[in-house]
């Protein structure tokens, strides 16, 4: 069974969302990085409160820690998206968007393009996600091969991403 397809960056970077969204290491982060900017606008409308001797300064101080936790985790995520389309618009990125040519055989997945030829025992992938029109195949913890559905030119995405989660269920 094998499939086509060509990459564009905004792949890459719902990619990018998708792993922010969903890595319990990123949920981690993303906690403490809420978390501490919640306790430094305490403290700092705390200060000013001492300081001026006017409790209204804490009133402030939640009402902004407030703030954060609603609308911090998403300013996070529009910076991820950020760096990501950023980052995959340099010149030296060549590889993921090549058209690619993805094979599977009963030992393994084998991926092809211009740039080169990789082979991928079912047993090194260690997820496969499907989410909306797209699914990552995961090769690490932090990178996939991305496709989405639209972008296959040649065979059959739904068929193609079966047979990938049937074998690696397998290992």
């Amino acid at each position: 069974m094998l499939i086509r397809f060509q990459n564009t960056v905004e792949d890459m970077v719902v990619f990018a969302c998708y792993y922010y969204d969903h890595s319990p290491a990123q949920r981690r982060v993303r906690a403490r990085t809420v978390c501490a900017w919640v306790a430094i606008f305490l403290i700092l409308y705390g200060l000013v409160a001492w300081v001026t001797r006017n409790p209204i300064w804490l009133f402030a101080g939640a009402f902004t820690a407030v703030l954060m936790v609603l609308i911090g985790p998403g300013l996070m995520r529009r910076s991820v998206a950020g760096n990501a389309r950023r980052e995959y618009r340099e010149a030296a990125n060549k590889a993921p968007f090549a058209p690619q040519e993805l094979e599977v055989t009963d030992n393994a997945l084998i991926g092809r393009s211009p740039i080169g030829e990789s082979v991928i025992r079912w047993s090194g992938i260690g997820k496969v996600a499907s989410h909306g029109n797209y699914t990552f195949i995961y090769l690490t913890t932090t990178t996939a091969i991305v496709i989405r559905r639209e972008a296959v030119s040649e065979g059959s995405y739904e068929a193609f991403v079966d047979a990938v989660k049937q074998r690696v269920a397998k290992g």
